[in-house]
């Protein structure tokens, strides 16, 4: 009875050594897993950057267009009030010369 004990404790060891041995190999199949997310995660990452990185570049450069044309715009602006204050001020002399 006793080599039939043994018999069977050694199949159980033998089962539990293989299921310990399946779970070990299902957890290198995660880590497997893992490690290619992370790759492919790290590769997304990277593509977000320079897809990022170009639009800003975009953003700024239109940006810098923007505030050139509002640089014309206020210098114009600018011309046209002194232009008038010319003028005004020339009908003021003029009206007070017609005066005296």
């Amino acid at each position: 009875m006793a080599k039939v004990t043994m018999v069977s404790s050694w199949k159980s060891y033998s089962m539990e050594k293989n299921e310990a041995q399946e779970r070990m190999l299902k957890a290198a199949d995660r880590v497997d897993n893992l490690d290619w997310r992370t790759r492919e995660i790290e590769v997304e990452m990277a593509q977000h950057e320079a897809q990022c990185e170009e639009r800003w570049k975009t953003t700024f450069n239109r940006l810098t267009d923007i505030e050139n044309v509002l640089k014309k715009v206020e210098n114009r602006i600018i011309t046209a009030s002194g232009s008038i204050i010319v003028f005004l001020a020339g009908v003021i002399i003029t009206l007070l010369m017609r005066q005296v």
